[in-house]
């Protein structure tokens, strides 16, 4: 019995995992990644994030370029009110004036944007990182965004960006 209670402890700390958990976010820093329609991208190695923070409202504006050689291939847009490390809803349903919202431009230039997404709560982002003195921001999102009110619905899910630059 003094054998057996141990080796049933070990397998309890080893052994079970909470299925529930949020993966991690393992991007390269600097990077953004997420998935549009269940389509993976990246971030492109020539266009670089542009973060702009408002010191006297707190807002934070993320716009990251995905593309290749150069070329606008896709444009995602966050702006989180009042940012800080924490969670944030992002409203829907022409709730977007001066609150936390989210677009997204395809390859026509097609705009998608949580505005037009007619339910009270249509994502969320996750600030995991806002540092000032190395002015960097890192966290992860989700969102649903339409074209036009309730039409050509596209879900960004499993985003995930780190240490972009904040200006």
């Amino acid at each position: 019995m003094k054998r057996i209670f141990p080796s049933l402890i070990l397998f309890a700390l080893v052994g079970c995992h909470n299925d529930d958990e949020t993966p991690a976010c393992h991007v390269t820093p600097g990077r953004m990644e997420l998935d549009v329609n269940g389509i993976h991208i990246s971030s492109s190695d020539v266009l670089l994030p542009n973060v702009n923070y408002n010191p006297n409202s707190g807002r934070i504006d993320i716009n990251v370029y995905f593309g290749a050689n150069g070329l606008q291939a896709y444009h995602v847009n966050l702006g989180i009110e009042k940012a800080k490390v924490g969670t944030f809803d992002i409203p829907g349903g022409g709730f977007q004036a001066s609150a936390n919202s989210a677009y997204y431009v395809t390859a026509d230039y097609s705009v998608f944007d949580s505005f037009y997404v007619d339910q009270l709560k249509v994502g969320k982002i996750t600030v995991t990182e806002f540092d000032l003195t190395k002015k960097v921001i890192s966290g992860s999102f989700e969102v649903t965004v339409a074209q036009d009110f309730n039409k050509n619905i596209q879900t960004l899910t499993s985003g995930c960006f780190a240490e972009l630059p904040v200006d």
